[in-house]
């Protein structure tokens, strides 16, 4: 229970932290050009098709087997998760993310401790509790979150190398 206490604290910090560095300065404005748009609106067209999949997927596998050692909450989380993993990775990919001017290295470093925070709060609390009710179930959801936000954090500092290494040459 401290743990998640803790997690949740450090949560609020760094949201708190982002908004207080954001408020006000020109260059935190997302700005974004046509292209950028579209690459935007096609990655959550992906995310939505991935979440209708994922969901429908889900209720087979949630309605087949139901001796599972996965809640369904969990699983739902899950597909939610990678939907959106589906289209924020999309917008990476394609240059998208961020909007004209703003510092991707700072947002990166920010995703990548917020998501080492999650996993090692439910990896602690996984060893101390093991499985509740012997179920992942939401008392887990900072798994699929951690990995999300790692993810995103690291496909961030990829692109935003590559991006600087293009544009050094």
């Amino acid at each position: 229970m401290l743990v998640k206490v803790l997690e949740m604290i450090i949560f609020i910090m760094l949201l708190v932290a982002v908004w207080r560095m954001s408020r006000g300065k020109e260059q935190t404005k997302f700005n974004y050009d046509e292209r950028q748009k579209e690459i935007i609106a096609n990655g959550h067209k992906y995310g939505f098709y991935t979440a209708i999949i994922g969901n429908v997927v889900g209720f087979v596998i949630l309605d087949k087997f139901t001796n599972m050692p996965v809640a369904a909450d969990f699983i739902m989380c899950c597909v939610i998760f990678t939907a959106l993993a589906v289209d924020v990775l999309y917008s990476i990919a394609k240059g998208a993310y961020y909007g004209i001017r703003n510092n991707w290295k700072y947002n990166s470093l920010l995703m990548i401790i917020l998501g080492v925070f999650l996993e090692i709060g439910n990896i602690s609390l996984f060893l101390k509790d093991g499985l509740i009710d012997g179920r992942l179930n939401w008392e887990y959801i900072g798994f699929p979150s951690g990995i999300f936000v790692l993810l995103a954090g690291i496909a961030s500092v990829i692109k935003g190398l590559r991006s600087s290494k293009e544009d050094a040459e």
